[in-house]
């Protein structure tokens, strides 16, 4: 489970879409992953993964499904965000790595 904090805001009542995908994207045994969102990510509320086939985590909040997440052969990354120590917070483009909840909420 995973909580996006308020400080973590994107558009309106949506969490930032980059912070939200690094935080899902721990919950996949992977280095990488590719997060695709089927529904804005909410902010302090709990987003629960639910283990699917070949490792893909469906991200849902109550019944609403959120995310999907897979497990990505290759870390291709566009752009990235790194906080003071130089660890990723997040990452942008079509593949996301994996930020534990602890670093985020850190920063």
């Amino acid at each position: 489970m995973i909580i996006v904090s308020n400080r973590h805001n994107g558009p309106p009542h949506s969490a930032h879409g980059g912070v939200a995908a690094g935080q899902m994207a721990a919950l996949v045994d992977a280095e990488c992953a590719v997060v695709r969102f089927h529904a804005p990510p909410p902010l302090e509320k709990a987003l629960v993964g639910i283990a699917r086939v070949l490792g893909a985590v469906e991200i849902l909040v109550g019944s609403q499904h959120v995310a999907t997440v897979r497990p990505s052969p290759a870390c291709r990354t566009h752009a990235a965000v790194v906080d003071e120590a130089g660890r990723h917070v997040a990452v942008a483009g079509a593949t996301w790595i994996a930020v534990p909840s602890a670093s985020i909420a850190a920063s």
